[in-house]
């Protein structure tokens, strides 16, 4: 849709048969994202929009990602190839397979494969996996203007951009998959664990800073997210500018800030329905309904079932003089 190779990263199937390491399962397709994502080549689907799609199609419990399943999802999401993968364990060591498809043929792309220690070195498998699967996704040249725009761009590592602590991905991925379903408290704990492992993982700080404001604890929604914009530099544009968004969104001096963000989030990730429906949010009560409309109406073409969004949606078009729109919202 601008130019960019568009990928899904599925869940991963735990082949290890411990339940222990379950988190790897969301982990490394949560780590998988955050590095494509540096990519100004490629638009990943992020993870919690991956999920609400899982959640929407009936398979968000699903232990393996079945070919109808992510057929499903890659057309809903837009992305014209699926990375479907899974690991197991021998001893200390990990062996993670990772397999780019076309999601409507099922046609294998491309499989890699990469095996180390599971705990010490599971960082610098997934740097290495990622690499050679965008060597892969990027085969094809840039658009020139992508190109122009992003020459000074550099990869970094997965430890500078996120946490050097398995520890503390483990909790943050728990604690990810506990927010996605609205466990908010059970959620906060594991994200304060992962914290506590790192003070600087920007995600996690963000992740709780959002818990906090669900659970009605303004000032520590505030706290947690300064601290993750200011860690949050060398996250990919796309989180980096929601993080940003949502800061300025808590401070009614500086919403205008907060539009600016979220609209970069959205420019750099258009499926960030989560920026995008904050950015709307925004703009209607900043009483700027025309720009709030354009937003909403990507969201209901994007397929966005959250009922709040086509109510914000009657509103927007009430307050253009399009009752008759609005009742369609509606129905």
């Amino acid at each position: 849709e601008d130019g960019r190779s568009s990928v899904a990263v599925f869940y991963f199937d735990n082949l290890t048969g411990d339940p222990q390491l379950d988190w790897l399962r969301t982990g490394l397709t949560d780590m998988l994202v955050t590095n494509l994502s540096q990519s100004p080549g490629l638009r990943v689907l992020g993870t919690s929009r991956l999920y609400q799609l899982l959640e929407e199609t009936g398979h968000r419990d699903d232990r393996t990602m079945s070919a109808p399943v992510v057929e499903a999802v890659a057309r809903k999401a837009q992305a014209t190839t699926a990375l479907v993968g899974s690991f197991v364990r021998a001893g200390s060591q990990v062996r993670i397979q990772a397999t780019l498809q076309d999601p409507k043929s099922g046609e294998v792309i491309a499989s890699e494969r990469v095996e180390g220690d599971a705990e010490e070195g599971l960082f610098a498998l997934v740097d290495e996996l990622t690499g050679r699967l965008r060597r892969r996704l990027e085969g094809s040249p840039r658009p020139w203007a992508a190109e122009k725009r992003h020459a000074s761009w550099k990869e970094k590592k997965l430890q500078e951009v996120t946490t050097t602590s398995v520890e503390a991905w483990k909790a943050y991925a728990e604690g990810s998959r506990l927010h996605d379903r609205l466990q908010e408290r059970e959620a906060r704990a594991f994200f304060e664990k992962a914290v506590e492992a790192d003070p600087n993982f920007a995600m996690a700080l963000a992740k709780l800073s959002i818990v906090q404001g669900n659970l009605g604890d303004a000032e520590k929604a505030r706290a947690y997210s300064a601290k993750a914009v200011a860690k949050a530099v060398s996250l990919p544009p796309g989180e980096r500018f929601y993080i940003e968004g949502r800061h300025y969104s808590l401070d009614p001096s500086t919403l205008d800030q907060a539009v600016a963000a979220y609209q970069r989030a959205v420019d750099d990730a258009p499926d960030q329905t989560a920026a995008r429906n904050n950015l709307a949010q925004l703009l209607l009560e900043l009483q700027r309904y025309p720009e709030a409309l354009v937003h909403l109406e990507e969201l209901r073409r994007r397929g966005m079932t959250f009922p709040g969004s086509y109510m914000s949606l009657a509103q927007a078009y009430v307050s253009t003089g399009r009752p008759d729109k609005a009742r369609e919202a509606l129905a």
